[in-house]
């Protein structure tokens, strides 16, 4: 009986090998397809509204990516990347401090970024960008502070 648990055991943990290299695989893949792009874009997009194959590409690198490897990719070489990783952080309601300080890490970062949600588009920087969205995230409601003034220890 013993020796059927270890064959099961084995077998179990190959498998589960072949499946953790396949999510990889998968982030590979999922940062390839990112790259080809200039876009960051809501879930739908244009007039008609469609579904933005885009937006599902980078939820899917949301999903599978922990939080240590989202902060590794808010320093891409790709400003899509870089913007899909910081919103995945906010998305995972990742510690205000680590949210804010890669924010103001990137608040003079001045990589072009064009920007789509629904039927309006937008062109600016990642330092921009960063910092529109970590104003929400980052800044109590009662206060209306620049990015660069909070006091991160307070959360």
């Amino acid at each position: 009986m013993t020796r059927n648990k270890l064959i099961y055991f084995i077998l179990f943990s190959l498998t589960l090998g072949q499946y953790c290299n396949g999510q990889t695989i998968k982030k590979d893949s999922l940062l390839k397809e990112l790259r080809k792009t200039d876009w960051v874009e809501s879930k739908e997009v244009g007039f008609e509204r469609k579904i933005s194959k885009i937006f599902m590409t980078a939820q899917l690198l949301i999903d599978i990516c922990p939080v240590d490897s989202l902060v590794k990719l808010t320093s891409d070489s790709s400003s899509v990347v870089c913007c899909y990783a910081f919103l995945g952080l906010i998305q995972k309601n990742t510690d205000k401090k680590i949210v804010c300080d890669i924010a103001n890490k990137h608040i003079n970062d001045s990589t072009k970024v064009n920007a789509m949600w629904g039927d309006r588009g937008w062109t600016g920087t990642v330092g921009q960008y960063m910092e529109s969205q970590a104003k929400v995230y980052c800044i109590d409601n009662k206060q209306n502070q620049p990015l660069d003034s909070i006091n991160v220890k307070e959360y």
